[in-house]
């Protein structure tokens, strides 16, 4: 369980750092594609036909390529920090006018969407947050900005690395590294990394501070957090692009090391 704000900050100068940016790069580029392609299918899932979606931490703007090839009438807003992620990202979706790309962080969520010449929504059906809650300075503060911008009906589908049940599991996830600095680029995502019980309360915690009724849903392993043999799991299985998804991720000879350490959390507005 992240333990302070300079476990965020550690996890963080993977992307910051022109140094660093190459090894966390080189890994998600190979590891976590699958589960990206995943995310979005399941996200669209959760909330079908959304009108607006939020993409915090886009990136490159991957995981919106991921969104539009499901869903070819969304407006897609990215959010990311990083100026090479903002221009790479502009640059990717530059011939779709129903795409945004927004330089900002969740915590200074309204800013970004008052940046001039922005011309997008402002509430959300669904917000998606891929691999990246650790990186967030103020965790609370980010989430309960992306609980206030859902709009009625609205959820948010978060995945990210969980924090290690014992040195096994810890042993099993490192071992994804090919070489000591992406090793050492792991050792750091689990440093900021959430256990179920800390990331359940800091959700409804943000979603109190936002003022906003929700239900939340947070656990580890199944289809977004759902026993594989449930009636919820069945239901999302039979959404377009999930079956297609989940076997690319299955063939993954990684997947299971990836699977056993990821959170997946739901919090949805009524």
């Amino acid at each position: 369980m992240r333990g302070d704000d300079a476990s965020g900050a550690t996890a963080q100068s993977w992307f910051v750092r022109a140094d660093r940016r190459s090894v966390s790069g080189g890994f998600d580029d190979r590891e976590t594609a699958g589960s990206r392609r995943l995310t979005g299918a399941l996200g669209l899932a959760l909330r079908p036909s959304p009108a607006a979606v939020l993409d915090l931490g886009c990136g490159g703007g991957e995981l919106i390529s991921d969104l539009r090839a499901l869903d070819r009438d969304a407006v897609l807003v990215g959010l990311d920090p990083a100026p090479e992620a903002v221009s790479a990202a502009s640059t990717r979706h530059a011939a779709d006018p129903a795409v945004h790309i927004l330089a900002g962080t969740a915590e200074e969520l309204p800013e970004a969407l008052a940046a001039p010449g922005y011309d997008g929504p402002r509430r959300f059906d669904l917000v998606l947050c891929h691999l990246n809650l650790g990186l967030w300075s103020d965790p609370q503060e980010g989430l309960r900005q992306a609980v206030a911008h859902l709009g009625e009906g609205g959820t948010l589908y978060l995945v990210d690395v969980a924090a290690p049940e014992d040195a096994a599991e810890r042993d099993r996830f490192l071992a994804l590294a090919r070489t000591p600095q992406e090793r050492a680029y792991l050792s750091d995502q689990l440093a900021a990394s959430y256990d179920v019980t800390a990331l359940d309360r800091l959700l409804r915690r943000a979603a109190a501070e936002a003022g906003a009724p929700t239900t939340v849903h947070v656990a580890r392993g199944g289809l977004a957090g759902h026993p594989y043999d449930s009636a919820a799991a069945a239901e999302l299985w039979s959404a377009p692009g999930v079956a297609q998804a989940v076997a690319a991720f299955d063939h993954d000879e990684a997947a299971a090391a990836k699977a056993d350490t990821v959170l997946y959390a739901q919090l949805r507005r009524p």
